[in-house]
């Protein structure tokens, strides 16, 4: 109350000494006021039990905006607004669509959100914001674990996912490499990944960076590369080039080869290698 007091700038503290003074006396009305204000503001464990969500649900639904948590005078730690998560109730409630058959395949927003891999609060903002046709309620379930959606409906109403850099595929794809040789890059230190969300599914996957493969193709050329490039077998070329000098990095068994970009094409110059494309430029 303390706290309350001299943040609302009735009260005042003076250094050395425990108590307070009211700057002037408080109405009858400012008590009450007081008092509605400080019963209003809920505790974690109690704005959870309204809703009826777990405390990372919550977390969820803070950091969409969907819910704003407030400093509490008293003690400095973070509370919610009673009236607020009321009002988050009712505009869910004015949501339920009567017309929705049983046949519509309902989940839970909870069990919605596990199958489709989202996050809980999305769902929670497309109810809100009237882009569900399929929602309604089990009465005999509190909170919003109460109100039930069509999956494929979230999923359709999701925005896209973009990932931020390309599957391990891909990048063997890009590089002519091997799978076995990406993980083994990455290993090494040669390819970045990271962890994203395909896009289509919205399962896990452990992606490479395309900053990375773009570092990678600065600094090193692949066997699979040269061969593409130079239209030879690429079993072939690497042998012939090693006969030459031209030796790739050490790798173990089984990892595709993979040169120093630097002064790689005077040397496949110098041992007669030149590309199809530059050979037709010359003739002509």
């Amino acid at each position: 109350m303390n706290r309350i007091l001299i943040a609302e700038g009735v009260a005042q503290k003076k250094d050395g000494e425990p108590e307070i003074r009211l700057r002037d006396g408080l109405s009858a009305q400012d008590i009450t006021r007081l008092s509605e204000q400080i019963s209003n503001r809920l505790t974690v464990a109690e704005a959870t039990n309204v809703l009826n969500v777990s405390a990372e649900f919550l977390m969820l639904l803070r950091k969409s905006e969907i819910v704003e948590p407030v400093i509490d005078a008293l003690d400095q730690v973070p509370k919610y607004e009673k009236r607020a998560l009321e009002s988050l109730m009712e505009g869910l409630t004015a949501a339920v669509n009567s017309k929705v058959k049983e046949t519509d395949e309902l989940v839970s927003i909870i069990d919605a959100a596990r199958r489709i891999r989202c996050p809980a609060s999305d769902i929670v903002g497309l109810v809100l914001n009237g882009e569900l046709t399929k929602v309604s309620r089990d009465t005999t379930v509190r909170g919003i674990a109460g109100f039930r959606v069509n999956p494929r409906e979230v999923r359709a109403c999701l925005p896209p996912l973009e990932m931020d850099g390309v599957t391990k595929g891909e990048a063997a794809s890009t590089l002519r490499v091997t799978y076995q040789t990406v993980n083994y890059f990455i290993d090494e230190g040669l390819l970045k990944s990271l962890r994203v969300r395909n896009p289509k599914s919205r399962q896990f996957l452990d992606a490479v960076t395309k900053d990375s493969i773009k570092e990678f193709q600065r600094e090193y050329e692949t066997l699979g590369q040269l061969a593409h490039r130079y239209r030879r077998a690429s079993g072939p070329l690497g042998c012939h080039l090693e006969a030459k000098g031209i030796c790739p990095f050490e790798t173990p068994g089984g990892i595709s080869w993979y040169y120093s970009r630097r002064g790689l094409d005077h040397r496949l110059k110098k041992v007669g290698l030149v590309a199809p494309e530059m050979k037709q430029a010359t003739s002509a």
